[in-house]
């Protein structure tokens, strides 16, 4: 069992603007989406243990009927790099970390761009296989 630091422990269901204006921290870690697809779809079977229902499902995988329906602009080509900027821009967090790698919609210089509107940016690039 890992050690847990003392305290009371939140959970919020907020989406990402909201939370990152609502919520102050000495740190925020932000893994924005890469591509097309969705948290919800790809992570359905956690949001279904946390929401604890048990919603109708399609496919192989057994994904939430709203995985169908539901929309970020996270995940547009067109509107995700506003999308970041804008969680960026209105994070309470002191610091933020931020995951993020050379596949997805926003390239390096124009991400680098959006931190560097907080101060300053330190980069650590990994190489990793796929």
């Amino acid at each position: 069992m890992p050690r847990i630091l003392p305290g009371a422990g939140e959970a919020h269901r907020l989406e990402a603007s909201e939370a990152a204006a609502k919520l102050a921290a000495d740190v925020a870690y932000i893994d924005p989406p890469y591509n097309q697809h969705s948290y919800l779809g790809n992570y359905h079977i956690w949001e279904t243990l946390v929401r604890w229902d048990k919603p109708e499902t399609y496919g192989v995988a057994c994904k939430r009927v709203d995985c169908r329906d539901y929309s970020s602009a996270f995940n547009s080509k067109l509107r995700c790099e506003d999308a970041v900027a804008e969680v960026v821009r209105c994070c309470a967090a002191r610091h933020l970390v931020v995951s993020f790698n050379n596949e997805g919609y926003i390239d390096r210089a124009t991400m680098e761009g959006i931190l560097g509107m907080r101060g300053e940016v330190s980069l650590l690039a990994l190489d990793y296989t796929r």
